[in-house]
């Protein structure tokens, strides 16, 4: 079995910059540039937030840019449609046995 590896493509470099709030999470901002690390302004910047629940489990969410700062006023929405996903989530994982199949009701 052949294995083919690919050079990272020049026209999809990012710089990664992480910003910390111990109480609320992490926004990182994947910056564009160029291949010479210089600023790619024919790309918008993204932007990605993560959180802890129960001091352990990451959340990751989209955050809505351009900039820092409307990254962080998109936090509290997206963060809470996050957090509820995951909810949902383990409250239907709840409801299935160990093979995926719904949990059959006690007589």
């Amino acid at each position: 079995m052949d294995i083919k590896i690919s050079s990272p493509s020049e026209k999809n470099l990012w710089r990664l910059e992480t910003y910390d709030d111990p109480l609320a999470g992490s926004i990182v901002v994947w910056v564009p540039v160029k291949i010479d690390g210089s600023l790619d302004l024919s790309r918008e910047p993204k932007f990605r937030g993560g959180t802890f629940i129960q001091g352990f489990r990451i959340i990751e969410f989209d955050l809505t840019g351009p900039s820092l700062t409307s990254a962080i006023a998109s936090w509290p929405e997206k963060c809470l449609a996050a957090i509820k996903e995951v909810q949902s989530q383990m409250f239907k994982s709840a409801l299935l046995d160990p093979s995926g199949q719904p949990l059959k009701p006690q007589a």
